[in-house]
């Protein structure tokens, strides 16, 4: 998460519960099964959620792709996310 949701580097922790906190309520239980699915499968995701930003809520999709190292070990998540709002 970043400018684009409306947020300052200084609001910044573990990205995961920060991109969660972003995430409406009711589309959590929709995102939570993918993001775990792709982190064990190690395999790219597409996420569309209502997001809940300072200045109101939006419709965003993000493509995202799971990073393992040497042995295979997902050590990463990396994602691009675009506003869908009309």
């Amino acid at each position: 998460p970043g400018a684009a949701f409306g947020l300052v580097q200084d609001n910044f922790g573990p990205r995961d519960e920060i991109f969660m906190k972003l995430v409406h309520p009711q589309d959590c239980p929709l995102l939570e099964p993918e993001m775990r699915r792709a982190l064990e499968e190690g395999t790219d995701y597409e996420l569309e959620f209502r997001a809940v930003l300072p200045h109101g809520t939006e419709r965003w999709k993000t493509y995202g792709q799971v990073l393992a190292d040497e042995a295979g070990k997902p050590v990463r998540m990396v994602c691009i996310s675009r506003g869908i709002s009309k």
